[in-house]
């Protein structure tokens, strides 16, 4: 909290003679550094809280728009696409705080977005200003040589999802696939990054193009090359969408990797679904569906409020320990479901159809309903 601090006292400063603001973001790298640092920290000593994720966020929102103050610009737009230090500066903390949004929301999954992150999610839009002229002048910057190339991509991608709304059902297919190459080209760089890996398979499995094999190897070869939680991940995911299509010696991966994942898991997320099977309308390569498309989630109903997208599937009761905890089985995996009042003991073998959830933990069944 300390160095945040010093960063915006540094900032707020009016510039003079005896400094430029290329000078002063130059001294302030070193300081900016350890206050990001120290965020990094605290997420590994509490990665269920999103304490250090909002402050981190706030202080580059901050920061870009002191910068905005100090510069001799007419617009965000404008800051944004120069081509000199200040503009790669704010680039790339501009990236990083849209993949620490993402992270506030995966956080916040299956409870109601906080205020700070639909406050964010505000700055950040507004930031971008016109849309179409964003875009243009970041792909205009692709052109150059002498930028951080990999955030520009970054900035491509979130500018198209974000205006959206999250929903790349509405990106035309062109650019969902201009988006998947950008990441390619970053992951051909550093093909252990993951905010570029999760880019490229929300991208990729939108595609006609789409094959279970090569986003198998892919997120395989991000398995080996970062030992991430969240290849693991989609590693058991994908297995299980293998599965589904017959490859039945893909259901020991999906076990094996769910696996890794309990192992890992920080309690708080571990029961939340950020992935979940996708209805069978969308009409997509890869019937998935992440929850940033699902709508906010409704304390009335405790379910997403874009449901629509979801797919039901069957399965079988195999044992109910509790009103709390019940188990049913879809393609010999079991599959967590609360049954309560609507699924008793005498229901087990009994065929039900659910909205199927993706959670470290493994399989989750919601909505269960008898067949």
């Amino acid at each position: 909290m300390v160095y945040r601090f010093e960063v915006r006292r540094r900032l707020e400063q009016p510039l003079d003679r005896s400094q430029s603001l290329l000078e002063r973001l130059a001294a302030l790298e070193s300081i900016f550094g350890q206050a990001e640092q120290s965020f990094r920290t605290a997420r590994k000593l509490e990665p269920g809280s999103d304490y250090a994720l909002v402050t981190h966020v706030q202080m580059i929102i901050e920061s870009i728009e002191r910068i905005f103050n100090l510069v001799n610009v007419h617009d965000y737009k404008e800051l944004l696409n120069r081509t000199d230090y200040i503009g790669d500066w704010c680039r790339s903390k501009l990236q990083r705080a849209e993949v620490l949004l993402d992270e506030i929301k995966r956080i916040q999954a299956e409870v109601e977005n906080s205020k700070f992150a639909l406050e964010f999610e505000s700055k950040l839009s507004g930031l971008y200003g016109n849309f179409e002229a964003m875009v243009r002048g970041l792909t205009e910057l692709l052109n150059r040589h002498d930028i951080n190339e990999r955030s520009v991509r970054r900035l491509i991608a979130h500018c198209h999802i974000g205006h959206n709304r999250n929903d790349l059902d509405r990106i035309e297919k062109r650019t969902v696939h201009q988006i998947a190459d950008m990441m390619l080209e970053n992951l051909a760089e550093d093909p252990g990054n993951d905010a570029d890996m999760r880019l490229w398979l929300r991208a990729f499995r939108m595609l006609p193009e789409f094959t279970i094999t090569e986003a198998l190897e892919r997120v395989s070869t991000w398995a080996v090359a970062s030992d991430s939680l969240d290849a693991h991940y989609y590693l058991y995911i994908l297995h299980y969408v293998h599965l589904v299509r017959g490859a039945h010696a893909s259901q020991l991966e999906v076990r094996k990797n769910i696996e890794v994942c309990l192992r890992r898991a920080p309690l708080l997320l571990s029961k939340r679904s950020f992935e979940w099977w996708a209805s069978e309308a969308l009409h997509r390569p890869c019937p998935l569906v992440h929850n940033s498309e699902l709508g906010s989630w409704r304390r009335g109903t405790e379910f997403w409020a874009n449901a629509d997208k979801l797919g039901r599937v069957e399965g079988i009761v195999d044992e109910i320990r509790s009103p709390q905890h019940g188990t049913c089985l879809i393609h010999g995996l079991p599959v967590f479901f609360v049954p309560a009042r609507l699924v008793s003991s005498a229901d087990v073998n009994t065929k039900v159809s659910f909205h199927l959830g993706f959670s470290y933990e493994g399989l989750r069944a919601w909505n269960v309903q008898k067949v």
